[in-house]
Parts: structure tokens; C-alpha cells; sequence
């Protein structure tokens, strides 16, 4: 029998928090669905933790090629093998409230035409522990179970930042495709842009419940890229590229731009902060140019008022 739903692990030597994944995965109160499970190669003991702990539960796809898919071709293959009509992806270290599945299947079976359907993932460290709220100042998640907006209307809050996150985030199978699927050109901000081309198509459904988090850690991809400039590169390329759309009338284009390099030369100081604390004056200086570049009035205000962190950019991490 064809499963009404399927959670997907794109997996890559991802053993240290997998059981734990799992085993939400597991506990889901609603259990027609069908857990895919999508190795990139893993050298580790990612999959025998699959298989004791789901056994025949599970399907697992190894890829036998011996060439890595990447982040965004495993995504893809998820996304293609998937038994069900509706697909939530979910990286080998977040983890699902037990009514997740409930929620959405109920949502989605009395919406037939959403092509999304996303809620708040807080984040969570190495050990489960919250460390940031769901929130942001650009972006404020529904107080109500459920919100839906038209086709277009997700670009008015993607064009600002990304606060839709994969473990809370189910995708209409048929859309992918329609929409181009994930995009490898892109190494930071792949579901991002992603997000943007399905909210073109169908309409989006929101909602205030908690019912999935996204751990942060030092091992993550994210944090990884974060640490140098490719992720602030590709969000002010994303962000300009969804400016530019048909979504947007000539005359607000201009302030969203001004808002677009307000947020990016604070980024660009903060990294440049960083960078000097742990003595990386390289990418100190590139990221100061970054930021000069996007706004050097603003930058100059926060060289002043914050004089901590503007000794440390000059003296290094000796400041």
C-alpha cells in the first residue's frame, strides 16, 4: 500500500545524533508513512544505527557510485524516491514532536492545493538544549494553527531572510520538479532558494505550532560554511535575485534594497568581529570590505558604537 506521507534522512557519516533522530521519527503518532533513508556514502556507522534501530522500518538507498551527490543532489534523490504524495526532509540531527505528522496530514487533507506547508524549528545544541527563540524581528510566525498565503506572497518575507527551516517544512512531491528541484549551484542557501521557486507556484501554509527543531553545532554544514564568506555572498545574491522578481512593484524596491544592506553590513561587521577574535585577519579585511561596500555610513556608526568589538578588528585577537 502507497504510504500518505514520507520522511526522508538525506545521511552522510552522520552517527553521533542519528539514533536520536530516529527514534522521534519512530514515535510519531501517526504512522502511515514511510521512512526513506538516503546515504551519500557514508564511512561511518551511520547506516548500522539505521538498521538497528528501525530495522525493516526503514528503506535505506546507499549510493554506489563512489561520487558524493552533495547536499543538494541527495535532496533531489529524496525527493525523487519518495513513495509519498507528500515529503518531509529531515536532516540526520533534528528532531520531530510525536504529533508532527498528525498535524500535517490533517492540514494538507483539508488543503489539497498547498504546495508548502512550514512551522517553527527552534534551535537546539549538541546536548538538546534550546539556544535561540523561533522569532526574528523581520519575521514573526502565526499565533494560529494555521495561515495560508497565496502563491508569490512567501517572497515578502524570503526576500528579507530565511526563517523556514527543513525539519518543520513538509513539500508537496509534485511541485518538486515543477519548481526545479534543489539547486547545487548554491553550497549555503539551497532550501532558501528553493523555498522561494515552490512559493511561486502554490500557496503556503503556515503555522505557530512547534513541532520540530534544528540542532546547531560545530560539526553542521551551515556552521561550517559560516565561518568564512560563502554564506553571506550567496544570501545577498538570493536576496537581490528575489528583489528582482515580479512579486515587487518598482515602487518599494528601493526601501526593501536599503533594508537589504542595512542587514548585510551587520553581518559583514559581525563576521569581521569574529574573524579578529580568533586572529583570521584575512578574512577580517575581506569581510570589512563586504561590509563597506554594502553601507560604509552604517559601518562607520558601528565601528562607534561598538567600541569592544571595533579594538579587536584593529588590535586582532591580542585586543
Amino acid at each position: 500500500m502507497r504510504p500518505i506521507w514520507t520522511i526522508a534522512l538525506p545521511t552522510f557519516n552522520g552517527q553521533k545524533y542519528l539514533a536520536e533522530t530516529l527514534f522521534s521519527v519512530l514515535a510519531q503518532s501517526f504512522q502511515n508513512f514511510e521512512l526513506l533513508v538516503c546515504d551519500d556514502g557514508s564511512t561511518d556507522e551511520t547506516l548500522k544505527i539505521v538498521d538497528q534501530t528501525c530495522g525493516q522500518r526503514a528503506r535505506i538507498l546507499e549510493n554506489p557510485s563512489g561520487r558524493p551527490l552533495g547536499l543538494a543532489g541527495n535532496w533531489n534523490r529524496c525527493m525523487e524516491e519518495a513513495g509519498g504524495p507528500w515529503v518531509t526532509i529531515l536532516h540526520q540531527d533534528d528532531l520531530l514532536k510525536p504529533d508532527f505528522l498528525e498535524f500535517h496530514r490533517e492540514v494538507t487533507g483539508r488543503n489539497s492545493d498547498l504546495g508548502l506547508l512550514t512551522g517553527p524549528a527552534p534551535l537546539i545544541d549538541s546536548s538538546g538544549e534550546s539556544i535561540g527563540p523561533h522569532q526574528s524581528d523581520d519575521f514573526q510566525w502565526p499565533a494560529s494553527d494555521l495561515v495560508i498565503w497565496p502563491a508569490q506572497a512567501l517572497s515578502r518575507v524570503l526576500v528579507r531572510g530565511n526563517p523556514v527551516r527543513c525539519p518543520g517544512t513538509s513539500i508537496r512531491r509534485d511541485l518538486h520538479l515543477q519548481a526545479g528541484g534543489f539547486d547545487g549551484r548554491w553550497k549555503y542557501v539551497v532550501d532558501w532558494d528553493f523555498w522561494y521557486r515552490l512559493g511561486q507556484l502554490a500557496p503556503v501554509g503556515l503555522t505557530g505550532k512547534i513541532l520540530a527543531s534544528q540542532r546547531w553545532h560545530s560539526a553542521s554544514e551551515t556552521q561550517k560554511l559560516a565561518r568564512g564568506t560563502i554564506d553571506l555572498e550567496e544570501n545577498a545574491r538570493l536576496m537581490r535575485t528575489i528583489l528582482a522578481s515580479q512579486a515587487f512593484a518598482d515602487s518599494e524596491r528601493g526601501l526593501l534594497e536599503s533594508g537589504i544592506r542595512s542587514r548585510l553590513t551587520r553581518a559583514w561587521f559581525n563576521r569581521a568581529y569574529e574573524a579578529a577574535r580568533r586572529g583570521d585577519r584575512n578574512l577580517e579585511r575581506l569581510a570589512l570590505k563586504h561590509a563597506r561596500s554594502e553601507d560604509w555610513r552604517l559601518l562607520v556608526r558601528l565601528c562607534l558604537s561598538h567600541p569592544k568589538a571595533l579594538a579587536r578588528i584593529v588590535y586582532g585577537h591580542q585586543g
